[in-house]
């Protein structure tokens, strides 16, 4: 069972950054696995919007699934901001996961009980589930912008070139 989570400085403040927007992100946090901590290695956005709440894409979504894939070694949390200026419109009820956000994760739990999601606002990120381990923000580790970049160029290079329908694959 994971006992940590770490999250490096480098992608900590990416996430403060998006809270700044006026615009809702979701997002994965790549990780791999490991019994004990666990460095996430990247980001990846899936959707924006203007409204309360960011809508996956879901040729983004098939991206990630193919990656999971062809790298059963990572797992991912799933993320969510909601921006300062949504706090700000709609009252400090968003600085916690929403009921919607909440009936969300459950039904996610439901059918995997390692299932991981985060709520960054500009005051904190939350980590959410079943087994929720420890979240640590840490120094980048060794390493860590490497794989970032070959993490990066892996999901292009699985954009670029996937030939099979993926909604077929994934979506029976």
């Amino acid at each position: 069972m994971v006992k940590r989570i770490i999250l490096p400085e480098r992608i900590s403040e990416k996430l403060d950054l998006l809270v700044r927007l006026d615009q809702e992100c979701s997002g994965i946090l790549l990780y791999r696995k490991t019994k004990e901590d666990c460095p996430i290695d990247y980001m990846f956005l899936t959707g924006i919007s203007g409204n309360k709440k960011a809508i996956p894409e879901r040729e983004r979504e098939n991206l990630i699934k193919k990656f999971y894939f062809e790298n059963p070694d990572y797992s991912g949390i799933d993320f969510h901001t909601h921006s300062a200026l949504n706090i700000q419109k709609y009252g400090k009820k968003l600085e916690d996961f929403s009921k919607g956000d909440l009936t969300d994760i459950e039904s996610k739990l439901k059918r995997d009980e390692n299932y991981l999601a985060m709520l960054v606002t500009p005051k904190r990120k939350i980590l959410y589930g079943k087994k929720a381990p420890d979240l640590v923000t840490g120094e980048n580790y060794p390493f860590s912008e490497m794989l970032d970049k070959t993490i990066g160029m892996h999901l292009a290079y699985i954009r670029n070139n996937i030939k099979e329908n993926l909604e077929e694959i994934y979506y029976p």
